[in-house]
């Protein structure tokens, strides 16, 4: 029990415990349906295994040519880390263009239709393309929520009824805990889940998690000291409307899935998918109306575009901290991925070392400013990079 909650002890008394949860997906790995046409003997043949044991490319030293699953940031992690390697891979994400890169060591494929022959490596995908040798298939297809210690009439597995109204009772569909105020505090009415008691921590993803979860706990210290200070009918109000939104972002999506002209999400992009989900967790829903819940659970926690900074905007509303997402926090994480590439070829020239000696020796926020300025200056090297690959 020890392993999911942590004890904070009210100085005035007035609550003598409080209770905070951390995620516990992370350990629980989601490996894609069975449906998938020849995944299980991969994975009897351990020729596929989940990303979740994943440490460095070692684990697959014997391989060539590795497909990987999924365009989360795991997913496009494990193809920078297999390239870096010298392996070839073939990186599978669900509406993605057929692409090849990196002269050919990197080929970006679609939904992965059939798991063929273990001896030849043989893949076939929804897009009518073949790959073959394929030595080794890594499935970074994401994590179950997943609260063991939570006794089933507590906590329902299951995916929850549709709203409004909100359900009376917390639900883990395995894709989200619901209903959440602010991602955070239980809106029910059992016993077990008074809101200025408990807190869910670190629910949403696609985010930087750090400085996401440090505005969490300002707001759950503060709301658990001042419980007057959230506001359980907004909260119910800002859940039916993220759920309508969503539900007709999906229903959309649907309409349009047949289409021809419909522009394919760029890896790791916004598209919800409706073809991965597993329906056992809704039930009593037709296929169709359970695929569509289950689709909202799946983005409920998953943070697009600025949306985690807005969020952190709030929790710091909340908090009474007083201060808003700085604009380099904003600029740097949309430059991410240019920032990990100038990183990793600085590692490579043996170079990372003296760029970073001496940053962040400054007090306070000069500290943090040395920080940002090496930031900048890996963007500015970058740029100056391409420049000169353009000349030649």
């Amino acid at each position: 029990m020890d392993r999911y909650r942590s004890q904070y002890r009210n100085v005035h008394r007035r609550n003598p415990y409080i209770r905070l949860y951390h995620r516990g997906e992370r350990a629980l790995p989601r490996s894609p349906l069975p449906s998938h046409a020849g995944l299980e003997a991969w994975i009897e043949a351990k020729k596929a295994l989940h990303s979740v044991y994943y440490r460095n490319p070692s684990i697959f030293r014997d391989a060539k040519t590795i497909v990987v699953v999924g365009g989360g940031p795991s997913g496009q992690d494990l193809v920078s880390d297999l390239l870096a390697a010298g392996k070839n891979v073939v990186h599978s994400v669900t509406g993605a263009a057929r692409e090849d890169l990196h002269d050919g060591r990197l080929k970006v494929r679609g939904r992965i239709a059939r798991y063929g022959s273990l001896e030849t490596g043989h893949l076939a995908f929804e897009d009518g393309s073949e790959e073959s040798a394929v030595d080794r298939a890594a499935l970074a297809t994401g994590y179950k929520f997943d609260f063991p210690f939570f006794p089933a009439e507590v906590l329902r597995t299951s995916v929850p009824p549709p709203v409004p109204p909100l359900p009376g009772a917390l639900y883990n569909s395995t894709y989200h805990a619901f209903p959440l105020g602010k991602h955070i505090f239980p809106l029910v009415s059992a016993d077990e889940f008074p809101s200025s008691t408990v807190a869910f921590l670190g629910l949403p993803i696609r985010v930087a998690p750090l400085p996401l979860l440090e505005a969490q706990m300002r707001a759950v210290l503060h709301v658990f000291e001042h419980p007057e200070s959230l506001d359980p009918t907004q909260e119910a109000i800002d859940i039916v409307s993220r759920y309508e939104a969503l539900r007709a972002r999906i229903v959309r999506g649907r309409a349009s899935a047949s289409s021809p002209s419909k522009p394919k999400p760029p890896l790791g992009g916004e598209e919800i998918d409706l073809g991965d989900l597993d329906l056992d967790t809704a039930p009593g829903l037709t296929a169709a109306d359970g695929r569509v819940e289950l689709a909202i659970a799946s983005a409920w926690h998953r943070f697009d575009g600025h949306e985690q900074f807005a969020y952190r905007d709030a929790l710091h509303g909340l908090s009474g901290a007083g201060h808003r997402v700085a604009g380099w926090e904003v600029e740097m994480y949309d430059a991410k991925g240019v920032l990990r590439e100038e990183w990793r070829d600085l590692e490579r020239l043996g170079e990372a070392g003296e760029w970073v000696k001496g940053v962040g020796a400054g007090e306070g926020e000069e500290g943090t400013k040395e920080w940002v300025e090496l930031m900048r200056r890996l963007l500015r090297r970058a740029e100056e990079r391409h420049h000169e690959l353009s000349r030649l």
